[in-house]
């Protein structure tokens, strides 16, 4: 009886923070989308070679981080099934 209450709440506190994880980084990939789009805009009359290639890499990065951030998601999700029913 005390190892299912145990049990229990290790697993509702997986969930609390695999939800905020989630949401913390969706939120951050927002705003540092917006924080480079407002950078670039602001930097690239001053040097449009440089804001270019900063550009690139910057939507090459949010690119990447994108597909990292749903496949730990995923990953995280699958976990916590797993657990639950072990």
């Amino acid at each position: 009886m005390e190892k299912e209450i145990i049990v229990k709440e290790i697993v509702k506190a997986l969930e609390l923070f695999s939800d905020k994880f989630v949401m913390k980084c969706r939120r951050w990939a927002v705003s540092f989308g917006r924080k480079c789009r407002k950078w670039e805009a602001n930097f690239g009359p001053k040097c449009k070679k440089w804001a270019t290639n900063s550009e690139r890499k910057c939507k090459k990065w949010a690119t990447n981080f994108g597909p990292k951030c749903r496949k730990w998601e995923a990953s995280s999700g699958l976990k916590l099934v797993r657990w639950k029913a072990n």
